[in-house]
């Protein structure tokens, strides 16, 4: 009996010192799927810039979109997927020397600057424009998708309708929350027939049925309609909003360093691969190449900022 109890306290006190442990999780993911890689011990100064905070941990925070395809969005394995999640594990790899060196965390649009703001993040890659509203809050890297109003319409119609000119006597389906109406009407010298619907899955479906004739929208949504919608076209484009990589602001070495590092990519024929691969056939747009053979590395940036995060230096650059 004793000899019993004795080894039910040995079990008792063996769970209790090891069952309790938790394991790492990253708060922000949502459950939707990251690298599962341990930070390292390494102390950080005060300061510290995003490039010491990456080779510190060994890997890349990034903020993604979960809920628009095909730029970000959680596949049926559980995996985050998409033209930004494909260019972000390619950071990793140039950086880092592992694709799969990266955590993404989910953001929105109302949401990425602020995940920047407390280092939560050390680069958004979620379909953000490049505003000028946003520099007041975040840098901005080099346009690497050039957004805008444009049309999707049935497959079947592309022969006809190239653009807004060719639906002056036609329905055209917005969303109703959105800017597309008033694009459209500024883009347009007829008065055009214009329906709305509360969500754009209920426009998409629209268009399915024959209800209207083109769907009015931003491209990166009309991507994910044209996914709904397999036979459809988005064309016609007739405004410009260039998306952008969001960075920290005020720390030089790493703006350079996601700035050259895609234009490497741009030059050596990745991005315009992974381009295809979500948004082709359409081609990737042109990208301006900076002047010099200038190649950074992540571990050149220094350990510390020397410019202090401040309206003046931001205004000053």
């Amino acid at each position: 009996m004793k000899r019993g109890l004795w080894w039910l306290i040995v079990v008792l006190l063996v769970a209790s010192c090891t069952g309790g442990e938790a394991t790492p999780q990253d708060g922000d993911s949502d459950g939707a799927a990251g690298t599962p890689i341990v930070p390292t011990a390494t102390p950080l100064p005060d300061g510290a810039t995003t490039a010491a905070r990456i080779r510190a941990r060994g890997y890349l925070l990034v903020g993604v979109r979960y809920d628009l395809e095909p730029f970000g969005f959680v596949n049926d394995y559980g995996e985050v997927a998409g033209f930004d999640a494909d260019l972000a594990r390619e950071f990793a790899l140039r950086w880092l020397g592992d694709e799969q060196a990266v955590l993404f965390r989910q953001v929105r649009s109302d949401t990425a600057y602020a995940h920047l703001h407390g280092q939560q993040i050390d680069i958004a890659l979620a379909a953000l424009p490049h505003t000028q509203g946003g520099e007041g809050e975040v840098d901005f890297g080099l346009p690497y998708f050039i957004d805008g109003q444009a049309l999707l319409i049935r497959g079947s119609d592309a022969g006809t309708i190239g653009g807004l000119a060719q639906l002056e006597s036609l329905n055209i389906g917005v969303e109703a929350w959105s800017d597309s109406e008033q694009a459209i009407q500024a883009a347009v010298e007829y008065n055009p027939t214009i329906l709305s619907y509360s969500r754009f899955d209920e426009a998409v479906q629209a268009l399915e049925r024959g209800e209207i004739d083109a769907v009015a929208d931003e491209r990166h949504r009309l991507f994910w309609g044209q996914r709904m919608l397999p036979e459809s076209v988005v064309l016609g484009q007739y405004t410009e909003t260039p998306l952008a990589f969001a960075i920290p602001q005020n720390d030089p070495f790493f703006a350079d360093l996601v700035n050259l590092t895609f234009q490497e990519m741009v030059q050596d024929g990745t991005y315009a691969e992974i381009y295809n691969r979500w948004l082709g056939p359409e081609d990737a747009p042109a990208v301006d190449r900076w002047p010099g053979e200038s190649v950074l590395d992540l571990g050149d940036g220094p350990p510390t900022s020397v410019t202090p995060a401040t309206i003046g230096t931001h205004g000053a650059r």
